[in-house]
């Protein structure tokens, strides 16, 4: 489990960011006590997956377009 500190070195953001997407619940996150907050690597891993948008190829001219 990681730390806030260490998520935020890992993707290359603040740290207050971090706390920002925590206290608005938008990353998945472990709350052990009421000051101290974990994550795991493979929920995030799970959560950026869901997220990533893919390439598209138009049918018609065979361009990449974002989808």
């Amino acid at each position: 489990m990681m730390t806030y500190k260490q998520l935020a070195e890992w993707w290359h953001v603040p740290l207050g960011t971090v706390y920002s997407w925590v206290s608005r619940g938008c990353i998945p996150h472990v709350r052990l006590a009421d000051r101290s907050v974990r994550f795991e690597r493979e929920a995030l891993e799970a959560w950026l997956a869901e997220r990533r948008k893919t390439p598209a190829v138009a049918p018609d001219r065979g361009e990449v377009r974002a989808a």
